[in-house]
């Protein structure tokens, strides 16, 4: 149903307490020196933790960091100059009887000259229980450079045009029913967080985990360093 799955079913094995629909605005040391979570709510007000993971886009975690204790200073300017590239996502519905994929060995195509405005685009029916029997649905991932010239354009301005790509890929002509579309600001990693800064500062019991330390967007590598540094911390 989706990558929330994922965060879902790590949780439940974990059996973590999650705080829902809370907005983070900082972090800070509290009178005994532990972290305390400032968060734009009277959820978690008054809680302290000896460490603290920042698991979130790099930029964004920079701006959640305090500049104090000094071990924090490398950390936070790393992560302010950590970019990321943007990129549209359209999942886009027709109706079955319009056969848009009609090869249904494939789940998916994708981009590797980086070419053409589609980076990826998938066949979501082939995720089991996933999709109505009445639809065929596809994801399309724009290009960054597409993305970077139409971030700004609303989503329903641009779906025809979305569609029209989509259309020439797979060979077919079909009006989309409904569509759903996403712009994900911080979604490409294009450099790599420093790892001196980031260990430097673990002493201060910050920690940083996913793609920004990776410097990939790829879900497989961001979950592998947060399970590094779990490793880490138990051991610790």
């Amino acid at each position: 149903n989706g990558i929330s799955t994922l965060g879902n079913l790590l949780a439940e094995s974990a059996g973590c307490k999650i705080h829902r629909e809370t907005l983070v605005t900082g972090i800070n040391r509290g009178p005994g020196g532990r972290w305390q979570i400032d968060p734009d709510s009277r959820d978690g007000v008054g809680e302290e933790f000896d460490d603290v993971v920042l698991a979130l886009p790099a930029p964004q975690a920079a701006e959640l960091l305090p500049a104090e204790p000094p071990e924090l200073a490398g950390l936070k300017a790393a992560l302010s100059a950590t970019r990321f590239q943007s990129q549209w996502s359209f999942m886009i519905g027709y109706g079955r009887a319009d056969d848009v994929w009609s090869d249904e060995e494939r789940y998916a195509l994708v981009n590797p000259d980086r070419e053409h405005p589609i980076a990826w685009l998938s066949h979501e029916n082939a995720k089991p229980d996933r999709i109505s029997s009445e639809f065929t649905v596809v994801m399309a991932q724009m290009q960054p450079d597409w993305t970077l010239k139409n971030y700004d354009v609303p989503a329903d301005e641009l779906i025809e045009k979305v569609n029209c790509e989509v259309m020439q890929l797979l060979d077919k002509s079909a009006t989309p029913i409904w569509h759903d579309a996403q712009r994900w600001r911080f979604s490409l990693p294009t450099g790599i967080l420093d790892a001196n800064a980031a260990r430097t500062a673990e002493s201060t019991g910050i920690h940083i985990a996913g793609d920004s330390t990776t410097g990939k967007g790829r879900v497989s590598l961001a979950l592998q360093s947060g399970l590094d540094l779990a490793g880490r911390l138990i051991d610790a």
